[in-house]
């Protein structure tokens, strides 16, 4: 009994097993399989890594973004696993690096999640400004690099030759007086057939002269013309090399090596790449189109009284797009009623809205002065100038009482409106405003008074040094008064 059961149990997992297989061998397939999309808001990229299992195993997505935050990973099973690993980036910020999808100029950040298989590109920052030391390019195998990260080297200083040193590769300049020319996201310079180019490479003219060297992607070979530049701004530390109507036998490696052996280089790549017809822009909105061709420009400005939101400008690049994907907007310029953190007693008098150039008159209330300008002008940036001024109370001087005399009944400090009276001792008299106001201005309506000594008559003076003859005077014209002191 126990050997049929037991048998039974080994004919059903059998059984299971062969339904499980018997879909793969129908259909052939039994490996996973995958696809790239790469797809952003403007047409960059975002790498998603679709991967299909057999029909058995239904299938799962594992979506390996830029940002590990957004990898996903859907399972119909909890044991299934991603069959390729992906590989991290790590780009240490002395560096100076900048990687990209293939095809995509767009940077990835310095911690991207990067899917197996994908195949990523380098460049320094600014074109000829810096020289990238190592591969040019990179890919993901299996959770790992095929090679080192590359590196940026400084070059030679650009901006002034008071503390040029030849220590480091030289500084390349590029210049497309005619035509049009853009910078791939593996940092070589794509130019439109028929343009003029000039490499100027930076190097101080008193130490050497430097050597321009290039190695054609073919085999038609064409000479340039180079030598010092002939402008007196620029023939001290301009060597340059001209290429005139260039063409696709014009393509490869342009070099340029200084005295010491220190050398830099700048790939050329002729190509016609064309972006979108640029759209049309309808008013307070305003565009000055150069071309559609990469490394020419779109650039926007809003009419007076507007303020451009958004990018100013819009280049095509050589991926074939434009770097903005949507136009900016103009909105119109409206400054605040409310000033954040204007004196709240200040009032304020809008004469003409608040609109791109208006004014606001200020003004302080009775018994305060205003500290500043009394107006101020709404800017193109929604902001009122100069800042509001502040209200300070109005205070007139301190009084000292009169020789003499005294002060009836005041404080210490006096404001607008404030009366103070004055008042003289025995034997003076006050010579001058019995009392005076404090006015708006912070100035008293009068000068403090005086007080003076009373002076004795000529009858006071004959009644203390001649009695007799102030008597005689008395009788004649009847009785007299003395003043005291």
């Amino acid at each position: 009994m126990q050997c049929t059961t037991s048998f039974s149990n080994i004919m059903r997992w059998w059984l299971r097993i062969v339904l499980q297989l018997l879909p793969i061998f129908l259909t052939g397939r039994n490996e996973a399989y995958g696809e790239l999309f790469t797809t952003t808001s403007n047409g960059e990229s975002l790498n998603n890594l679709e991967l299909k299992t057999s029909p058995i195993e239904k299938f799962f997505t594992a979506s390996a973004l830029a940002h590990p935050d957004n990898f996903e990973l859907q399972e119909k099973y909890d044991w299934y696993q991603p069959l390729l690993k992906n590989c991290r980036l790590h780009i240490p910020d002395e560096k100076n690096l900048i990687l990209s999808y293939y095809g995509h100029h767009s940077p990835l950040p310095a911690n991207a999640v990067i899917p197996h298989g994908t195949t990523l590109v380098a460049r320094c920052p600014v074109l000829g400004k810096m020289k990238l030391l190592g591969a040019v390019s990179i890919q993901c195998y299996h959770g790992k690099w095929s090679d080192k990260l590359p590196t940026c080297l400084p070059t030679t200083p650009s901006d002034g030759l008071s503390a040029f040193i030849d220590d480091h590769p030289p500084t390349i300049k590029t210049n497309v007086p005619t035509g049009s020319a853009g910078e791939n996201a593996a940092g070589e310079l794509v130019v439109r057939p028929g343009s003029v180019v000039h490499l100027d490479c930076i190097f101080y003219r008193k130490l050497g002269n430097p050597q321009w060297t290039w190695k054609k992607s073919n085999n038609l070979n064409r000479s340039h013309p180079f030598g010092w530049a002939i402008s007196r701004e620029e023939r001290l530390w301009r060597f340059r090399i001209s290429i005139f109507s260039i063409q696709a036998r014009d393509e490869g490696e342009y070099t340029c090596t200084t005295p010491r052996g220190h050398n830099n280089s700048i790939r050329i790549v002729v190509q016609t790449i064309q972006c979108p017809t640029p759209p049309v822009v309808e008013s307070p909105l305003h565009a000055v189109i150069e071309g559609n061709y990469a490394g020419q420009r779109m650039v926007f400005f809003c009419l007076e009284g507007y303020q451009l939101i958004g990018s100013n400008f819009s280049e095509c690049l050589t991926s074939g797009l434009w770097s903005e994907n949507r136009l900016p907007v103009c909105e119109l310029i409206q400054c605040p009623y409310d000033m954040d953190g204007a004196d709240p007693r200040l009032e304020f008098d809008f004469l003409n809205g608040v609109g791109y150039k208006a004014m606001v008159k200020f003004s302080c209330p009775p018994g305060y002065q205003l500290i500043g300008l009394n107006n101020a002008t709404c800017q193109q940036n929604m902001d009122w100038y100069p800042a509001p001024p502040s209200c300070q109370v109005v205070e007139c001087p301190e009084l000292l009482p009169p020789l003499n005399g005294r002060i009836k009944d005041s404080g210490s400090s006096h404001f607008v409106g404030d009366v103070v009276k004055f008042a003289c001792n025995r034997n003076f008299q006050l010579l001058g405003q019995y009392e005076i106001t404090c006015m708006e201005n912070g100035i008293w309506s009068h000068s403090a008074p005086l007080s003076n000594a009373l002076q004795p008559s000529w009858d006071t003076f004959l009644w203390l040094y001649n009695p007799r003859e102030f008597d005689v005077r008395n009788r004649r014209h009847g009785p007299i008064f003395l003043s005291t002191w």
